[in-house]
């Protein structure tokens, strides 16, 4: 999930919508997948043209066979990793809002994906238990989420926590917005190393 900024923050609303200017990893550029891939063949097929001049007539002919299978492994392993990061950009979102209205008492988030599709994540604010503010010492990844009994998270912002302050900002005016308590939580590798209440 890409960092969100908020736009709109007035008393019974608050909106955010997806950072522009962060980069973005596109895979079928030539930074992306297909320079790598493209350098990779070249190298696969040299290979394969070395073996064939080297091995294919001599007595050890049968390395040019293990060499070219090698080579076909590899060029199939190339292109499963290929559309692995392709697949994965397709499903990653391209713009996204974030909307808690108090009015309506829901927050709605929007995401357009790479691949054209839209998704929409709806929450009733009176299912709310917490504003959760979760850092993952491992990953250095920081989500503002709020967390509900029997929905999945709904997922506000994140962002890599070198500083942890305007996340935690945030999270405390979602609780003031929408009066629930906001929590701090801590794990590293999916074990918890602390959790505080920091806004009752």
């Amino acid at each position: 999930m890409a960092t969100m900024l908020v736009i709109e923050d007035t008393p019974k609303t608050m909106v955010l919508e997806m950072d522009p200017s962060q980069p973005q990893f596109k895979p079928l550029t030539l930074r992306g997948c297909i320079g790598p891939a493209f350098v990779i063949t070249a190298i696969l097929i040299f290979v394969y043209l070395w073996a064939k001049v080297r091995f294919f007539d001599g007595p050890q002919s049968w390395l040019f066979w293990a060499i070219t299978i090698g080579v076909l492994l590899a060029e199939v392993f190339l292109i499963g990793v290929f559309v692995f990061f392709v697949s994965n950009h397709n499903h990653d979102a391209k713009e996204a809002t974030v909307r808690i209205d108090l009015d309506a008492q829901q927050a709605i988030r929007i995401e357009k994906l790479n691949s054209g599709n839209i998704k929409q994540y709806d929450l009733k604010l009176e299912q709310v238990t917490q504003v959760l503010i979760h850092g993952e010492d491992a990953g250095h990844r920081l989500t503002v989420t709020l967390e509900s009994q029997d929905n999945p998270s709904f997922n506000v912002n994140s962002d890599v926590f070198f500083d942890s302050r305007p996340m935690i900002e945030l999270g405390k005016k979602l609780g003031v917005l929408i009066k629930k308590p906001v929590v701090f939580k801590i794990t590293d590798s999916g074990n918890p190393v602390s959790e505080e209440i920091i806004q009752p």
